[in-house]
């Protein structure tokens, strides 16, 4: 905790793990951060009352989430030493929602709770499907790993509602689309940032503009478990039926696959593989939500 590089308590998108030091040309991260602290609360309230909470504590203190502000209403995506603040902000509705709870609850360094506010909710339309909409699938799941949204309304939507339809709205452009892309079938879809053949994209559905080349990524039908527990169980099974001889390892799937291009991932990513995990425990037990939620901190910011 004391050798890993920082800046005001924000942690850097990428470091050297031997070193602690950021690489080149990476830069402060406040969703990073937020993620990592949201596991790491999770392992404190876990560990009650031992050094791992105190621990855990500490680093969520350290964080000036003031700062990230930048004499603005909405979070900087970040900063780094040759620019300064990046000029993009969390300022969308997407992944951070989590950054936005963490933040305004600090009980050392907390923003204003209208920021939360000040993040614009697009509405969109995708066939009978209404919804605050953000393309990738993971930008509906990430913050909901932690946070149990169900029954909860903030005024303008019930999140973990809107991430169920943005789930199926997903899936129907898949099978809309499967007369073009061979991938994509009633049981295999889900477009969200994974590898592709031609590298890393933030895939995506409508509404706004889809990216997509048929490549299917299991985490994104994994981590919308929650969400769409039938249909995604149902997408998994298919997918590890169908394909496991190349694409199932050691640690499970491997990125994404495409069926066009012939293309399947021989990485796997734990920022992918995560949401899997994590959302198939929320769905078996509750346990991640449980704990988080019994931080006094996050209740408070809720």
């Amino acid at each position: 905790r004391d050798k890993m590089a920082t800046e005001h308590g924000f942690y850097y998108h990428f470091v050297n793990l031997a070193t602690g030091k950021p690489m080149k040309y990476s830069e402060v991260s406040s969703i990073d951060t937020a993620l990592f602290l949201a596991g790491a609360l999770v392992a404190g309230e876990y560990f009650k009352g031992t050094d791992v909470e105190r621990i855990a504590e500490e680093l969520y203190e350290r964080v000036d989430f003031p700062w990230m502000l930048n004499n603005g209403k909405t979070l900087c995506m970040g900063w780094n030493r040759d620019e300064g603040f990046l000029k993009m902000r969390w300022d969308n509705y997407d992944e951070a929602l989590v950054l936005y709870l963490l933040a305004a609850a600090s009980p050392t360094h907390p923003i204003p709770a209208d920021s939360w506010a000040a993040v614009k909710k697009r509405i969109g339309m995708y066939g009978p499907y209404v919804m605050i909409f953000s393309p990738p699938l993971f930008t509906h799941q990430y913050s909901q790993c932690w946070m149990d949204l169900r029954n909860k309304n903030d005024g303008v939507a019930d999140y973990f509602e809107n991430s169920r339809i943005a789930t199926l709205a997903n899936r129907e452009f898949c099978i809309d689309q499967r007369e073009k892309f061979k991938t994509y079938s009633e049981n295999v879809w889900g477009l969200t940032a994974s590898l592709g053949p031609n590298g890393y994209k933030a895939y995506g559905a409508p509404p706004d503009r889809a990216v997509h080349d048929g490549t299917v990524a299991p985490t994104a039908a994994g981590g919308s478990i929650v969400f769409t527990p039938e249909l995604s169980i149902a997408a998994l099974k298919e997918m590890y039926a169908k394909f496991r001889d190349k694409l199932w390892g050691e640690y499970g799937f491997g990125d994404a696959f495409n069926l066009d291009r012939d293309w399947f991932s021989n990485e796997v990513l734990g920022i992918d593989q995560g949401p899997i995990v994590l959302m198939i425990e929320n769905l078996r037990t509750e346990f991640v939500w449980r704990v988080f939620g019994a931080n006094a901190s996050v209740r408070r910011g809720l």
